[in-house]
């Protein structure tokens, strides 16, 4: 081999590993800029993650709040409908002589068989007259009346160890519960 020849391929084999130089030089920052590009963008994505986490949470908090506040002024509501109703069967008790006299047969038709045919009774000075009829229909002897100002009666027995409270606002009482449950129903809860 000629000694131009060695030279050209010295040359040659130089010139090929300044290409590969420049090749590796040039390609390293753009490997390592693009490694530096996926760490960041991982970084972001897990970023991403927890604030899209944290909304997450932050937005089914804001709406357990709202129904949790919704089921409070739904179940205000329907207390404030229990207690209109329960006025509303009073007003309407008090108002309507035919139910207030089936109210009184039905507490004195009660009290006859429990407590036998005579009793006391309380009830307001405005219904003894009725009390009085129905005790007559009914075979009771009213003892004597005592005044209440209460509506409805409470019949007793002589000796005071049986009592009968057929007042409106225990009898409404005793159903509340029911008027309750029926409103919720209606209300949807």
């Amino acid at each position: 081999m000629s000694s131009v020849k060695v030279v050209e391929q010295l040359v040659q084999r130089k010139v090929e590993e300044l290409r590969d130089w420049i090749q590796s030089t040039l390609s390293r920052p753009e490997v390592e800029l693009r490694a530096e590009a996926a760490s960041v963008v991982e970084q972001y994505r897990e970023r991403m993650g927890r604030v899209e986490s944290e909304v997450g949470l932050e937005r089914e908090r804001r709406i357990y709040e709202a129904i949790s506040q919704s089921k409070g002024e739904i179940l205000a509501l329907a207390e404030k409908i229990t207690e209109e109703v329960i006025e509303g069967v009073r007003r309407s008790v008090l108002s309507d002589k035919d139910l207030y006299g089936k109210l009184v047969r039905g507490v004195m038709s009660r009290a006859r068989d429990v407590i036998g045919g005579e009793v006391i009774v309380e009830t307001s000075r405005e219904h003894i007259d009725l009390v009085s009829s129905i005790a007559r229909e009914l075979g009771i002897e009213v003892l004597r009346f005592r005044e209440a100002d209460v509506p409805g009666i409470l019949v007793r027995s002589s000796d005071d160890s049986i009592i009968i409270d057929g007042t409106i606002d225990t009898l409404i009482e005793n159903n509340r519960e029911e008027i309750k449950r029926i409103i919720y129903r209606e209300v949807g809860i």
